[in-house]
């Protein structure tokens, strides 16, 4: 089984009872934290605009005909106690990190036999969020030939993630049969709880790789004609055989995620388009906005970042920073989203669940 880290979502998700109220132990352990949250600051300074209280997951069957074992939520316990829970809002990269898990504890609720993960959790004001400018931090400029990483050049270097719910396991079959050799034949499911979830694709790709440009004269001295050719085909087969595959189901949109790690800090890159021009457009110069991402990784490192994501902006054809979470500076936003959370019914969790052939 391969691990992931979770995060909570605000969504018009899949509903559960209403446990915390009908069990007086969980009612009691969110009250308290309730009233001693300034306790629970992850950096000096943390406000947050609003605090509150719901559960995340179960042991119960959801609509979905899924569950979680009493071992998954530990780790998810243990997860926010030592790492934290960053949340957002309808599973969508493009919006900022809207708050943080507090704190969460595991309870039982002897008339359904359901375990839940009893949390509670702040929500940061949009509008007081900071941009990379407000703390000094300049957007690196990029060489455009940076040849990047070393790779390893005999193992598969990215790993497709998806969702069942969200895009038929047919169609993902069929066009892993078709990638090259640089994809992992082994395919992985993630686990997003909620009522509409958004279609999205995730490419984990390992860094070295995405870092790569295979046209550049400096590229083909260093790692020779072939990685080249291997590079260039995975691309082509994303904007062809993998994209013209997920926009015949119609949807209104449609994200492909590009994922690596870098210093410990999750980088997103998101393509959120079923336009395949725009697609034409971004796979081209992904490995610039990765050098770039590289670099505003090391200016932040003193805040501890633990995800960034970056969007394409077809316009200029080219990735630009959107949006940040550190521990020590909480979140960085350059275009940051209102969310009503009036409007969710709860909140629901998302991950990956397993691997599969």
């Amino acid at each position: 089984m391969e691990e992931r880290r979770n995060h909570s979502q605000a969504t018009d998700g899949l509903q559960m009872p209403d446990f915390i109220n009908h069990v007086p132990e969980a009612r009691a352990f969110c009250e308290s934290v309730l009233r001693d949250a300034s306790k629970f600051q992850l950096f000096p300074g943390e406000k947050f605009a609003e605090i509150g209280m719901g559960v995340i997951s179960t042991t119960g069957t959801d609509s979905q005909g899924e569950s979680l074992s009493v071992e998954a939520l530990e780790k998810m316990c243990t997860q926010i106690a030592t790492e934290g829970l960053w949340g957002g809002a309808e599973h969508d990269p493009l919006i900022q990190v809207t708050g943080r898990i507090i704190a969460a504890r595991i309870f039982y609720h002897p008339e359904s036999d359901t375990h839940f993960l009893a949390t509670v959790f702040g929500n940061y004001d949009p509008s007081k969020l900071p941009r990379f400018r407000d703390l000094g931090i300049t957007i690196p400029d990029v060489c455009e030939d940076d040849v990047g990483g070393l790779i390893e050049e005999d193992r598969p270097q990215v790993k497709l993630i998806y969702n069942s719910h969200e895009i038929p396991s047919d169609l993902i079959v069929d066009a892993v049969k078709e990638a090259p050799s640089v994809l992992d034949r082994e395919v992985g499911e993630s686990l997003r709880k909620a009522a509409d979830p958004l279609a999205t694709i995730h490419l984990y790709v390992k860094l070295g790789f995405l870092l790569l440009n295979p046209f550049s004269k400096k590229f083909l001295e260093q790692m020779g004609k072939r990685l080249a050719d291997e590079c260039v085909d995975f691309w082509k087969w994303v904007a062809t055989s993998l994209w013209k595959r997920v926009t015949t189901l119609r949807k209104s949109r449609l994200l492909v995620v590009f994922r690596t790690e870098y210093k410990g800090c999750d980088i997103e890159f998101v393509l959120d388009t079923t336009d395949q021009g725009v697609v034409s457009q971004a796979l081209p110069v992904l490995h610039i906005g990765a050098q770039s991402a590289v670099k505003l990784v090391d200016a932040l490192e003193h805040l501890k970042p633990d995800k960034l994501v970056y969007e394409f902006v077809p316009g200029e054809s080219t990735w630009k920073p959107l949006h940040a979470a550190t521990r020590g500076a909480g979140v960085i936003a350059e275009r940051p989203v209102l969310v009503d959370f009036r409007r969710y019914k709860g909140l629901s969790i998302g991950g990956m669940k397993h691997t599969r052939k």
